[in-house]
C-alpha cells in the first residue's frame, strides 16, 4: 500500500530532527540499515539497499537534498565506477517505487 503524503512528511520531519541533533549514525533496526549523519547536513546510507529503502519513505525532493548516495554505488549487482548522476538514480528509484506501489 502506498504511503500518504502526510506519512512521507512525518518521516522527513523524523529524520530531520536527528540531523539537527547532530546524531552521528542512525540505525533502522527493522530493516538493518545504517545511515551516517556525521556531517550534520545529509544522511548517507552505507549501501544502495539502504538508499533505496530510505528514499521509498520520503518525497523525492527531500531525498535530492538530504540523502547522499553511498560510497559504493551498486546497480543490479554491478558496482558503478565514476561520476554518478544522483537525479538519474533517483528517477530509477521513484519509477520502480511507483510501479511497485500502484
Amino acid at each position: 500500500m502506498p504511503m500518504t503524503l502526510e506519512q512521507r512528511k512525518a518521516n522527513e520531519a523524523y529524520f530531520t530532527q536527528f540531523l539537527k541533533m547532530k546524531t552521528k549514525n542512525y540505525m533502522w533496526k527493522d530493516k538493518g540499515n545504517v545511515y551516517d549523519m556525521s556531517n550534520g547536513r545529509t544522511i548517507k546510507p552505507h549501501t544502495m539497499k539502504d538508499f533505496v529503502e530510505l528514499c521509498s519513505i520520503v518525497r523525492r525532493g527531500y531525498a535530492k537534498i538530504f540523502i547522499d548516495l553511498p560510497d559504493v554505488v551498486e546497480i543490479g549487482g554491478v558496482v558503478v565506477v565514476g561520476d554518478f548522476n544522483k537525479d538519474k538514480i533517483l528517477d530509477m528509484v521513484y519509477s520502480i517505487a511507483e510501479k511497485h506501489y500502484s
